[in-house]
């Protein structure tokens, strides 16, 4: 069994880089090839796992036909937002394949939680790959 840790840690490595890079692209795809509009963030819902609460944020806007939209974000945040409900944030949009994307203009928590997963699964490769080089 102990043969096969150096793969599986390796395996982790890259699936934790690929997870990252795909957070990362995605956001950066929003973000470049999207709209940025002014939206409102209209409810806050509380989300509740063993490892705490987190809030899944709902935003609202109107998209460049004039159609209203109201959507909740994809991903949940660890603060509660400390402005009242409902408050304006600027956003970038993204619609393709009859779904919208959504970011958060002042957010970089997407980039960030790429980052972290891709440094990991590169740290997760370098513990092994590193000694085999020395």
């Amino acid at each position: 069994m102990e043969a096969y840790v150096p793969y599986i840690v390796i395996g982790m490595g890259i699936i934790f880089s690929v997870v990252g890079w795909f957070i990362i692209k995605s956001d950066r795809k929003i973000r470049t090839e999207g709209i940025k509009t002014l939206g409102a963030v209209v409810d806050v819902q509380e989300v509740y796992s063993s490892e705490g609460t987190s809030y899944r944020l709902t935003v609202e806007f109107t998209d460049r036909n004039g159609k209203l939209i109201r959507q909740d974000l994809d991903h949940t945040t660890g603060f509660k937002p400390k402005k009242s409900i409902p408050y304006e944030t600027p956003i970038f949009y993204l619609q393709e394949n009859g779904k919208t994307k959504i970011a958060l203009g002042d957010s970089k928590a997407m980039f960030l939680i790429g980052l972290l997963f891709l440094s990991i699964g590169i740290g997760l490769m370098a513990v092994i790959i590193i000694p085999l080089l020395l």
